[in-house]
């Protein structure tokens, strides 16, 4: 649905613009709008759900129409589809493990868990899920899992939060738009190690920007952020370059 979103989009610019109109996504801030509670909580509370965004109609430079946009509310339950044509290619190049469903599948920053819940659709994996958000994984424990999966809290800069799991425990470790969310540094350094430790393999899905590395943009609470990583010089991980790229994201591994 969202590549037909975006072809209608598409199409209704390259109509418009002769005609001096230009359609944009636009959002709104929130006045007044202070942090509370920890950093995803700033997130979800205040920028997720209080910042309007829209779909704005311009024509030479006045807006004639506005439209709410439901962009963010989307997001976290997007299918994931380019995420297992993503494995199945690296599996035909031998850079991750053949998922079967005796295999143990980690994403720490899983949120509502859709990475994972495609993963369990394609291979029936034994699925474990750790994120800093309650009500997220109060969302993903609701899904009907084909077997059980279990999710857990825990804010992984924190000493101990991965020491539970055994040495190369997981067949595979996964983020998607999760280290970046870290404040970089030693502790996130070691919790970059911790996961080579526990995970026997890992795919590590994150946006680069070379021009902006090493800057953390805004932070909240020391528990989210905006970090330009060197994700391979930093971390020592591998990068992989899809047939099919998937917007706005690069491709990492070990």
């Amino acid at each position: 649905m969202g590549l037909v979103r975006a072809a209608i989009g598409g199409f209704l610019r390259a109509f418009i613009r002769p005609l001096g109109a230009k359609l944009q996504f636009t959002r709104d801030d929130v006045p007044g709008l202070h942090a509370t509670g920890t950093g995803i909580e700033y997130w979800r509370d205040g920028l997720e759900r209080r910042m309007p965004r829209w779909w704005e109609l311009t024509w030479r430079g006045r807006v004639i129409m506005r439209v709410r946009s439901h962009h963010n509310e989307r997001a976290y339950w997007r299918r994931r589809r380019d995420l297992i044509r993503l494995i199945e290619e690296m599996n035909l190049a031998a850079l991750l493990p053949l998922l079967q469903s005796h295999s143990l599948v980690l994403e720490p920053g899983c949120n509502v868990a859709q990475n994972l819940w495609e993963i369990s659709q394609r291979w029936n994996c034994e699925i474990y899920g750790l994120d800093i958000d309650r009500e997220g994984l109060e969302q993903a424990s609701k899904r009907s899992w084909p077997k059980p999966a279990y999710f857990s809290y825990g804010n992984v800069l924190e000493p101990g939060t991965l020491a539970r799991f055994s040495d190369r425990q997981f067949d595979l470790v996964l983020t998607r738009w999760h280290l970046i969310h870290l404040p970089s540094g030693e502790p996130k350094a070691k919790y970059v190690r911790e996961l080579r430790r526990i995970g026997k393999a890992g795919l590590i899905l994150e946006p680069t920007a070379p021009e902006k590395t090493g800057r953390i943009e805004w932070a909240q609470k020391g528990t989210y952020c905006l970090s330009w990583d060197d994700w391979e010089g930093w971390y020592g991980l591998k990068r992989f370059v899809p047939k099919v790229r998937i917007p706005y994201t690069d491709v990492f591994y070990w």
